[in-house]
């Protein structure tokens, strides 16, 4: 006898489009102006995403950087500076790739003072500062 694998039967997941995402994100914030970390940001989301596909998916970098692309919507990253000296050359927040911002010095060389991020405003300086929790806002909210 051959199973039928189709239906309520089959396993499985769906991803949502980046559209999907954002408006669950606007909706979540329009109810919750700051939501203090990624994942219960994550949890509200897919808590929306659900209603309408209970088989939605999504991961914390996923909606962090749709997020980030999302008019009306802010992330503050919160760093601990380390004591690793790195160049850090794409953005550990959003995967863009940052900038080095240098200065000028009385012999006219320059030196590379930090990293910029252009997409969400990261930045790091000599050492090296990690990311290690998110806040999602409501741009005037």
């Amino acid at each position: 006898m051959v199973s039928n694998l189709k239906g309520s039967h089959r396993k499985g997941y769906h991803i949502p489009s980046k559209k999907d995402v954002a408006i669950a994100i606007m909706n979540v914030l329009r109810s919750n102006p700051a939501v203090s970390s990624q994942q219960k940001m994550l949890w509200l989301v897919l808590h929306e995403l659900h209603e309408k596909d209970s088989l939605y998916v999504i991961t914390g970098p996923r909606l962090r950087r749709i997020a980030i692309s999302t008019s009306g919507v802010s992330i503050e990253s919160h760093c601990r500076e380390t004591e690793e000296r790195r160049s850090v050359l794409s953005c550990p927040v959003c995967g863009s790739t940052t900038e080095v911002v240098k200065n000028q010095t009385i012999y006219g060389g320059s030196v590379s003072l930090a990293h910029e991020c252009p997409a969400c405003g990261y930045w790091s300086g000599i050492r090296y500062r990690m990311p290690i929790r998110y806040s999602f806002l409501l741009k005037g909210g």
